[in-house]
């Protein structure tokens, strides 16, 4: 299996080198937001961490390790953030991040003391960009990093 990963210090894929036009993958997911079902825990020293998966066969083996998807957080006030991100403030703070593996987009929350859990009410997007596609838009000019930091509006148009 491979999985590749984003967290607070960036992204951790490798890339693709083909060239060409193209357009970015627009998954099912894509402008669309989705709950986790459930979230597992696994209880560490100083936080608790919580693990949550979206199923979706448009996240190819392709993608996965050599693609790029980024993810987005909506929070109930409707405020958007791209993955990673922090929420909450001094020791009540939760890090956001995720990876992703053929067929799905884990989201992972770190959870420091008192910090509120996760539930279904979270709601994430998320885009598909194919190692072509990556490829593409790096001749373009656009940087990983850029692209981890897109907002949700520019990145469900990259084209």
């Amino acid at each position: 299996m491979i999985l590749s990963a984003c967290n607070k210090t960036g992204e951790q894929s490798a890339t693709g080198a083909a060239t060409g036009s193209a357009t970015v993958a627009q998954s099912s997911s894509a402008a669309q937001w989705k709950s986790v079902g459930g979230w597992s825990t696994a209880a560490q020293s100083s936080y608790t961490s919580y693990l949550g998966s979206l199923s979706d066969s448009a996240v190819t083996m392709d993608v996965a390790s050599a693609g790029l998807v980024l993810v987005y957080a909506k929070g109930s006030d409707g405020t958007v953030q791209s993955l990673p991100y922090e929420s909450g403030s001094g020791t009540q703070k939760t890090s956001w991040y995720y990876q992703v593996a053929q067929g799905s987009v884990q989201i992972i929350a770190d959870a420091y003391a008192g910090a509120v859990a996760p539930s279904s009410a979270e709601k994430f997007s998320y885009v598909i960009i194919t190692p072509q596609q990556l490829s593409n838009l790096k001749a373009q000019g656009q940087t990983i990093d850029q692209l981890i930091k897109m907002p949700y509006s520019q990145a469900v148009d990259l084209k």
